[in-house]
This record gives structure tokens, C-alpha cells and sequence, in this order.
């Protein structure tokens, strides 16, 4: 948590001095940019124990905040930005239990069970991505980095529905039925990389694969996957102070 406000203190007052040193001028001959961009996320997941039949529906959000550019060296810049992001996906997996314990007329035997997982997720973070930027030429860039997400708030819907494959058989299913819960820690690790194009002077577009590094999902004791956060994101990008090139 500390680190996160730290992060975020810094970017704002480093985006603070550098709107008032464009201002007054002080940076008119630097390659300092200030701007606003946004666009869509669609998201995704993964996780530790997916298997074939496993499925799932994007989820399709928004993105949105504020960016600066720091030259570093040559082609190479560094672009903080601060941004709302969504992330989320619906999803389906079917699990096969075999020898599970039951009883016909009383009598135990172990039987084979089906667990059908389902639900949707919904997570809203506020987000700090450290890209680097290789430009080639005036238009065209590849931007990789760290990113630091905060959790706002989320919802993770989410059940585990037991089935007997065979009829006529007893057996406590109870035990198995679950619910999906959304893991308390409000940090995501991230890592991103992506390509940009340059439509003016002062306007970007551009697209992002973000990878999750920590798990999004508290495992239970019927569902033990740890999920983690993937999503495409795209964007545009103004620039209110500087341009790419003069």
C-alpha cells in the first residue's frame, strides 16, 4: 500500500512541475509531453490449472488518464501515466471427480462426479504503468514496462455446481458446492508491451497486452486456481503540452 501512494505522489508531482515548467517556458526546448488518452480493455484471465474445454467471454471496459514523456536517451523515452482500467471476463470449466465416495441401497462405492464452474467478473483498478518507449522514426514505437495497480473495488461471481454422472446414487454433493471470492490483497504486479503509431504532431493510437502477476481470486477449498488478470488494451492519445515532432 505504501509503495502505491508513494508511486502516486510522485507522478502527480512530477506531472505538477512539468505542467508549470512548460508554462512558464522553462522546458520549451525539452522533449517533455503532458496529455490525456482513452480507449477500451477487453479483459481476460488465467490461471495455474486450466484445461482444455475451459472457456470464457471478454469483458469489455474502459481506460482512461493522464500521461507525461521523459526523454531518456536517442530514441528512448519513459511515459508514466495514471489511469482508471477495467478488467473482466465471464467464464466456464468443467472438472471430472473420480472415486468420490457414495453409497447404492446403503452400501458405499465410490462413483464418478462432474463440477461445473460459472460466474463473471468485474474489477475496477486505478493504475500506474512505467513504459519505456523505442521509437522508430517519427511515427511508429514499442512501449514495454512494469505496471502498478490498485484495486477500487471488484466483483467476482462465481459457483461450483457438482453433478452425479451416474443416476440411482446416493452421495453428500454439499460438501463440494463453492463460491468464487475475490482475493483481498489490492495490489496487481503487471507487465505490459505494446505498439503505438503516431497520427499527428499530438495524437497517438495505440494497443497493449497487459499480463497480471498476482491472483485477482482467494482459492477455496473446492476451487483451488489461482486467476490472474490479461487484457488487450487500446487507446488514444492528445497531447495538451508538447508535440512529437516540430
Amino acid at each position: 500500500m505504501k509503495i502505491i501512494y508513494t508511486l502516486l505522489l510522485s507522478m502527480f508531482c512530477l506531472v505538477f512541475s512539468n505542467a508549470q515548467d512548460i508554462a512558464s517556458g522553462k522546458l520549451k526546448n525539452k522533449r517533455i509531453k503532458l496529455g490525456v488518452e482513452g480507449g477500451i480493455n477487453a479483459g481476460a484471465f488465467y490461471g495455474t490449472e486450466f484445461q482444455d474445454g475451459d472457456t470464457g467471454t471478454p469483458g469489455i471496459g474502459l481506460n482512461a488518464g493522464v500521461y507525461t514523456y521523459l526523454h531518456i536517451i536517442g530514441d528512448i523515452d519513459l511515459r508514466p501515466s495514471l489511469k482508471y482500467s477495467y478488467t473482466g471476463a465471464s467464464f466456464y470449466s468443467e472438472r471430472e471427480l473420480l472415486a468420490y465416495p457414495a453409497k447404492v441401497d446403503g452400501f458405499p462405492i465410490y462413483t464418478d462426479v462432474f463440477t461445473v464452474t460459472e460466474g463473471d467478473i468485474d474489477i475496477h483498478y486505478i493504475e500506474l504503468p512505467l513504459e519505456f518507449v523505442l521509437s522508430f522514426g517519427n511515427r511508429l514505437a514499442m512501449q514495454l514496462g512494469p505496471r502498478f495497480a490498485y484495486l477500487l473495488n471488484g466483483n467476482v461471481e462465481g459457483t461450483v455446481q457438482p453433478t452425479l454422472i451416474t443416476t440411482g446414487i446416493e452421495a453428500d454433493l454439499e460438501q463440494l458446492s463453492d463460491h468464487l471470492v475475490l482475493n483481498e490483497n489490492a495490489i496487481d504486479f503487471r507487465v505490459g508491451l505494446g505498439l503505438s503509431y503516431k497520427l499527428s504532431r499530438k495524437m497517438q493510437v495505440g494497443a497493449t497486452l497487459v499480463v497480471g502477476m498476482n491472483k485477482f481470486n482467494s482459492p477455496t477449498e473446492n476451487y483451488t486456481d489461482e486467476l490472474k488478470n490479461v487484457f488487450a488494451s487500446s487507446y488514444v492519445a492528445y497531447n495538451i503540452f508538447g508535440n512529437y515532432w516540430e
